[in-house]
């Protein structure tokens, strides 16, 4: 049992942390994240149903949970994907990866500040870790003499922020009869729905109109994001949040690592204290308690 637990864990940080390359390749092509994100969230509703379907008694379970479902919609899917992409296209998969790896960090402050977590020293130290690899990486040096700093990555720095914030909310809210797999769906088709009301009609025609390189690469996003989250759960339950706590690890990693073999990317000296830094505070940041 052990052993499909780690090959699960190793399966999503190889897959999320492809991800992020995957992101910018598409954003080659297309430099309209509303459009990438509507496709997106439509191929996974397609997917997330087909493995719903079975399970799902009647349309009820997500009517039930309309009003929840849809805040998770537009800030736990549109808000912090349109940032991710508007952001993506300006850094590099290895900078997405650590800018993702600061979800738990960001988790924990909310937590603090709304007071369901007590504060602890330990944490509260991994949370200044996490702050001082944010400082390395927006102030990435000099430029013509004056200091600069990376406005993208502030930017992108939301992201984590948006997607902490709908955690906790998902799990302060009690669905009724709805299962984490419905969940998804729910969010993913609210997504598309809402989507399809902002984005011109044309859009339909849109995957007809670029190469099948593309539309295959915005389908594997949507894949690895449906299937991951399944997974990612699964764990959760059977493992508890501590061990799947350690994903966030291997999914920085393996992030920076598919944007080198891909994208050919090249890292200076402050990134890799920053990445340090980083891998530092998540292991103190971490969930204490199995619940």
């Amino acid at each position: 049992m052990q052993l499909i637990a780690w090959v699960s864990m190793v399966y999503l940080g190889l897959t999320f942390g492809l991800s992020f390359s995957i992101v910018k390749i598409i954003l080659r092509e297309i430099d309209s994240p509303l459009v990438i994100l509507f496709w997106q969230s439509c191929f996974s509703s397609v997917l997330l149903f087909a493995f719903s379907v079975y399970s799902l008694n009647s349309l009820k379970d997500i009517i039930n949970n309309i009003g929840a479902l849809t805040i998770l919609a537009c800030f736990g899917v549109i808000i912090p994907n349109f940032i991710l992409y508007l952001s993506a296209a300006h850094l590099s998969a290895g900078t997405i990866s650590i800018i993702l790896a600061l979800i738990p960090f960001c988790a924990y402050i909310i937590a603090l500040i709304i007071r369901i977590e007590q504060l602890d020293l330990v944490r509260l130290f991994g949370v200044i870790l996490g702050f001082a690899a944010i400082l390395f990486l927006v102030f990435p040096g000099n430029a013509n003499n004056k200091t600069y700093f990376n406005i993208w990555f502030l930017i992108g720095l939301l992201v984590p922020i948006f997607i902490a914030s709908t955690n906790i909310f998902l799990s302060s809210v009690r669905f009724k009869k709805v299962k984490p797999v419905h969940i998804a769906f729910g969010m993913n088709f609210l997504s598309t729905a809402i989507l399809s009301l902002v984005l011109p009609s044309n859009v339909n025609f849109w995957l007809s109109t670029h190469s099948t390189k593309l539309v295959f690469c915005i389908f594997l996003l949507s894949f690895i994001g449906s299937i991951g989250f399944i997974i990612f759960i699964k764990i959760v339950k059977n493992d508890g949040p501590v061990f799947a706590s350690q994903v966030n690890y291997l999914i920085t990693i393996s992030g920076i690592m598919w944007g080198y073999i891909i994208l050919s990317e090249v890292h200076t000296m402050r990134f890799w204290v920053s990445l340090l830094l980083i891998i530092g505070g998540l292991f103190l940041v971490r969930p204490i308690k199995i619940k």
